[in-house]
């Protein structure tokens, strides 16, 4: 079991071999869904139960999970979401999990619960004619993406 977190109460307990849950440091954070400074105690023993894992990742690495999200496997899901991507590919990095082990991570909400937060980061969408013709024209423009067979 991996716990992905803006905050780290549960890596803090972990790493300092505690069965406590102790308010950790926040800050402002784009992952406001999962965002707490203090989590619960059956989180905590989960982890010490399945000998997993938490970690952090930035609102940077969580965006940048977003976005590789939505290019590489058409699906766009919240900030909050992919930070659970961020902490696989930090982990991975890391050698604590293996390119051969199974990883599934649960991506409970969609991207257009907050867009806010991915809209600063992408060009701005481009008003088109309502037609094939016009769809065609604005992906081939804005994002050199062409549906042609």
């Amino acid at each position: 079991m991996v716990a992905a977190e803006p905050y780290g109460p549960l890596k803090n307990a972990l790493a300092k071999g505690i069965e406590i849950i102790e308010t950790v440091a926040s800050h402002d954070t784009v992952c406001f869904s999962v965002a707490v400074d203090r989590t619960s105690y059956q989180g905590l023993r989960v982890l010490l139960e399945s000998d997993g894992i938490a970690d952090v990742a930035s609102d940077a690495e969580a965006q940048a999970m977003q976005l590789l999200s939505a290019s590489m496997e058409g699906v766009y899901v919240e900030v909050s979401s992919a930070l659970a991507l961020a902490v696989v590919k930090k982990l991975l990095d890391e050698d604590k999990i293996q390119p051969e082990e199974v990883v599934v991570a649960v991506l409970t909400s969609g991207g257009l619960k907050d867009p806010a937060s991915t809209s600063e980061l992408l060009p701005s969408v481009p008003l088109i004619e309502p037609s094939m013709t016009g769809l065609k024209e604005g992906l081939l423009a804005a994002y050199d993406f062409s549906i042609d067979e």
